[in-house]
C-alpha cells in the first residue's frame, strides 16, 4: 500500500502545468517624427515567471494595412524575460499618422500598442533655396541634394 503523500506524486493529477506564455510591449517614447528612434521593450512569461534565451516578434500595421506584418525580432531575453530593442522610425514601416504594433511569442500575443506621428509635413525649404530653385539657378538631385547649374 503506497502513503497518501506519495499517491499525489504518482497520480495523473501531478503532470506539469501547460506552458501558458503571456508576452507584454512597450514603447518610448510614442510620439514620434521620421528619424527618431523608439525603444521597444517585451516582456516574456510562462506560467507567470519570466523565461530567459527566447526571441519576441514584434509587428507593425498602419490603419490602411489589411493585416499586421513583421517588424523586427527582438531578443535573447534576459533573467528578468526583458528584451529591449532601439528601432527607427521610417516610413518603410510607419506610413501613417497611426501605426500600431504587437509582440508575439508562439500563440502568445501582447496588446496592441499605438505609435503617433508628431510630424504633418517636411520641413521648410531655406528661403535661399526656394529663391534660387524658383530662379533656376540651382535644382535638387536625389535627396535634397542642392545641385548648382553652370549657367553657358
Amino acid at each position: 500500500r503506497i502513503r497518501p503523500s506519495l499517491q499525489a506524486i504518482f497520480s495523473e493529477e501531478a503532470a506539469p502545468p501547460p506552458e501558458e506564455y503571456t508576452v507584454t510591449l512597450s514603447a518610448s517614447p510614442q510620439t514620434v517624427n521620421h528619424g527618431d528612434k523608439v525603444t521597444l521593450q517585451a516582456t516574456l512569461n510562462q506560467n507567470g515567471l519570466p523565461v530567459a534565451n527566447k526571441y519576441v516578434s514584434i509587428e507593425y500595421k498602419n490603419p490602411a494595412d489589411p493585416t499586421f506584418a513583421p517588424l523586427v525580432g527582438i531578443g535573447p531575453t534576459d533573467n528578468n524575460g526583458t528584451a529591449s530593442y532601439e528601432q527607427l522610425v521610417n516610413a518603410s514601416w510607419f506610413r501613417e499618422s497611426t501605426c500600431q504594433l504587437k509582440a508575439i511569442y508562439l500563440d502568445a500575443e501582447s496588446d496592441i500598442l499605438t505609435l503617433a506621428l508628431e510630424e504633418t509635413s517636411p520641413p521648410p525649404v531655406p528661403s535661399w533655396q526656394a529663391a534660387a530653385l524658383a530662379a533656376g539657378v540651382i535644382g535638387t538631385g536625389v535627396a535634397g541634394v542642392v545641385i548648382i547649374k553652370r549657367r553657358k
